[in-house]
């Protein structure tokens, strides 16, 4: 076929997918942008069409119109005139894979994850040849220039290498003929595809593709290690690239003659033929440099407009153009001739974390600590801002508040907690000491001003508005979480979860987490990362190796296990959620580009999967209000779900109640494990309980400040006895006696009086020890998780004690959680 028919004919292949014929499918969504949505999703945060990470290599399609590209999170493919991401569906959801072109534009995918290999109509996205060979994983690629031979590099994971040569004009599923069995090499096809070159350790050799016969050659010194191999147009020079110098190869019936040894070259991506074969341009570290064909002497370099080139360049069949990695920030095209850019990618940062704060709004933090505010209704963009922080790394390690207001994240040059506020970016509080290494866990307190830092073995609690470390969780761990309402962290260690009561620093119960075994050896948690449910009923693990489980809170029972991959034992961990009424666990599924969906009540082994990310999820979130769910991923995109297209209804089963009488003495027993069945037994009564709290629960009255003082003044009598007396006294008061006990430290005192002082307000809102008090918080609990107007009468109640009493501040942040949700959105 000669070039102007065949360049007629890319065209004509080329602008099928680019170029939508007629109006799509009036049931197909698409986003602000105009890219197609999948199925249940409603919006999509960010253009996919500047999705961007680190570029890996690059190819060329034959006529030179279409560059495609391999990132971190998969290919895609533009058009050079004008930019378009013309990359087919088939295409987007591609990761570690590699992409070359045939000479009819077809591509030849190259999947070393799944170790497929195989050639795609770029129309249809029909699988036009299946290259593949079972257990071996693909290398590299190539197809003859009339498209009738193919060849695949491949290794088997254990050293082992061959080159299988295929035949693509016998069949869909061609035979391949395996040669170089064990052999490192680098290869290419003469232009009829008759004839495989390849330059190994042992010598330049060459090999019939139609029977894999070695052809004849006179004997060759041995070589160094070959980086790339090309021949040129007319077929009559190999060009070789080795670590030390660059070589010629004559070419002739009589197979491959004595190199004409050329000066060293720091090859980086590949070699090109143009102007006819009389220039060989070789793709270098920093520049592209030109070769007389014949010779091999250098007649010039050339360097992209504003410097030297970064990255892996490639070079287009013509030589006309090279593509430049450059770095995340400078991906370009540009001409080798004059060294302008011709198209410069669009850059897009990975998203780390995401949020949901209301119905209306997801917030999201990026690589770079860019922190962004999306419409979840269309997904544009509403406000976008760095944070102000030292940018030290790009993929920061944080967590966003409950509310969304706030955000942590690890600086590890100051090895400082830095808690940021959301709408301004500012740092609020930078606390030292809190995680003496980078942490592997951070998770906010309802309302923000405590945070669960887990860092080296250990789980602590700080106060971000004091900046003080306030405890260690018992145990130590790998993560944790902190419950909705703040009463119960969890922390994860390595062989099992332990649910810690934040008032009394006692473990109310402890889940095993079974080993995953492997190869005859047993493997524990490494990382995770904890979530509860919004209505605290349920609590989620999500782990390495894609190990997942589910805990009721109530009664430590499994609801469900994912035993994940034992193949993967180094592997990321997984994200996840669980929706707020604890119905549906959602986390990826696959290679982390898809959706797990698990329903709680009914679950059942491998959940649903849903396609969706065209690159890893890095992390999801729910709405409130349960309607919407939110998957954000490394290629810097994100996608909002309607829970309601992708859940099916189902009923719950009621539950029978048991009786509660005996169960107001247990919630003040010191071991938190008891306690914790007295709470779950009250929830499973709830008509009963709240009659019970009603009935014995009274606010907390306010002591007389005059009785206060008199004791506060007692700290400093003359005998020890009253003083004792009197410290005793006030411990019982705790929190209500905190401002008579400020305003004595600002008077002038002997150290012991000030001494006194200080301990007392320690203890003031501290761990709670005294039975009555530890049953009052307790209390509060089941009364938020049973609901309902009675269970909120009686705690407006309570909430009308005194101010500063802990009982009554409990109270009242119950009741604002019991606000219902924001209908904003329609379900």
């Amino acid at each position: 076929m000669n070039r102007p028919a065949l360049v007629a004919g890319l065209v004509a292949v080329w602008s099928a997918p680019a170029l939508a014929i007629g109006p799509p499918p009036p049931h197909v969504r698409h986003d602000l942008h105009g890219h197609p949505l999948p199925d249940g999703a409603i919006a999509r945060l960010g253009d996919a069409g500047l999705r961007t990470v680190r570029t890996r290599e690059f190819t060329f399609s034959p006529d030179g119109r279409f560059v495609a590209r391999q990132r971190d999170c998969g290919l895609d493919v533009r058009e050079l005139a004008t930019g378009r991401d013309v990359t087919p569906g088939y295409l987007a959801g591609l990761r570690g894979a590699s992409l070359f072109f045939a000479p009819d534009g077809r591509h030849v995918v190259v999947e070393s994850d799944r170790g497929l290999c195989r050639v795609y109509d770029p129309e249809s996205g029909a699988v036009v040849s299946d290259l593949s060979v079972s257990g071996r994983h693909p290398w590299y690629a190539a197809v003859s220039r009339n498209g009738r031979a193919a060849f695949v590099r491949w290794y088997d994971g254990r050293g082992g290498a061959a080159i299988t040569l295929f035949d693509l004009s016998q069949s869909s599923r061609p035979v391949g003929r395996d040669v170089l069995a064990g052999q490192q090499a680098a290869a290419c096809l003469s232009a009829d595809g008759a004839v495989l070159y390849a330059a190994t350790e042992v010598g330049a050799r060459a090999f019939e593709t139609t029977t894999g016969k070695e052809l004849p050659r006179p004997a060759l010194h041995h070589l160094a290690h070959v980086y790339g191999v090309t021949l040129s147009p007319d077929g009559k020079t190999l060009a070789a690239a080795h670590a030390d110098n660059l070589r010629f190869y004559p070419v002739s019936l009589a197979g491959v003659g004595e190199p004409l040894v050329l000066p060293p070259v720091d090859l980086r991506a590949g070699m090109a033929w143009a102007d006819g074969g009389r220039e060989l341009l070789v793709s270098c570290r920093d520049a592209v440099i030109r070769l007389d064909g014949r010779t091999g002497q250098v007649i010039g370099q050339s360097h992209p407009e504003g410097g030297a080139g970064r990255g892996p360049m490639a070079l287009s069949p013509d030589g006309r153009f090279a593509a430049d990695a450059g770095g995340a920030d400078a991906a370009s095209v540009w001409d080798v001739r004059t060294g302008k850019v011709v198209y410069r990618y669009p850059d897009r940062r990975p998203m780390a974390r995401v949020a949901c704060p209301d119905a209306r709004t997801a917030v999201t933090l990026g690589a770079g600590m860019q922190l962004e505010v999306w419409n979840l209704a269309d997904g544009q963009p509403l406000t976008a801002r760095p944070l102000d922080v030292p940018r030290r790394g790009s993929w920061p390690v944080g967590q966003f508040s409950t509310d969304g207001r706030r955000v942590a994240v690890y600086d590890r040059v100051s090895r400082a907690v830095q808690v940021c506020d959301v709408s301004t970016g500012r740092v609020l509080r930078a606390a030292g000491g809190w995680a003496p290494s980078y942490p592997t866990a951070l998770g906010f307190a309802p309302g923000g001003g405590r945070l669960v830092v887990a860092s080296e073995g250990r789980v602590g609690l700080g106060d971000v508005h004091s900046g003080r470390f306030l405890r260690d969780l018992p145990g130590g761990g790998l993560a944790a979480g902190s419950s909705p309402d703040g009463r119960l962290v969890a922390v994860l260690d390595r062989n099992e979860v332990r649910l810690v009561e934040v008032s009394t620093n006692h473990v109310r119960r402890a889940m095993p987490v079974p080993d995953v075994p492997l190869d005859g050896k047993d493997v524990q948690f490494t990382a995770g990362r904890v979530r509860f449910s919004r209505d605290g009923s349920r609590l989620a693990v999500f782990g390495s190796c894609y190990r997942v489980w589910v805990w009721t809170v109530a009664d430590g029972e499994l609801l469900f296990e994912d035993r994940g991959d034992k193949t993967n034992l180094y592997s990321d961990v997984w994200p996840g959620d669980l929706s707020p009424d604890g119905r549906w666990l959602v986390y990826p599924s696959g290679d982390g580009t898809g959706l797990r969906l698990i329903d709680l009540s009914n679950p059942r082994p491998g959940g649903r999967p849903i396609a969706g990310q065209p690159s890893r999820i890095t992390d999801v979130a729910f709405t409130p209000n349960g309607a919407r769910l939110v998957t954000v991923c490394a290629d810097g995109t994100g996608l909002v779900w309607d829970v309601a297209a992708l859940t099916a209804k189902q009923q719950r089963k009621p539950i029978d109640y048991p009786a509660v009488d005996e169960l107001w003495d247990a919630l003040a027993d010191t071991d938190a494990e008891k306690a914790g069945r007295a709470i779950e037994g009250l929830i499973r009564s709830p008509t009963s309980a709240v009659a019970l709290l009603a009935e014995r629960l009274t606010p907390v009255a306010a002591p007389d400040p005059a009785e206060v003082r008199k004791l506060v003044a007692a700290l400093d009598s003359d005998k020890f006895a009253d003083r004792d007396r009197a410290e005793r006294a006030l411990q019982r008061y705790r929190e209500l006696a905190v401002s008579a006990l400020s305003a004595a430290l600002k008077q002038p005192l002997s150290s012991e009086h000030r001494a006194r002082l200080e301990r007392l307000l320690d203890q003031a809102d501290g761990v709670e020890h005294a039975p009555d008090r530890v049953r009052g918080l307790r209390a509060v609990e089941v009364l938020e998780r049973v609901g309902g107007a009675d269970a909120r009468r009686v705690l407006e109640r309570l909430a009308g004690g005194a101010p500063s009493a802990r009982l009554t501040r409990e109270a009242r942040k119950a009741l604002d959680r019991m606000k219902p949700a924001e209908q904003v959105l329609p379900r």
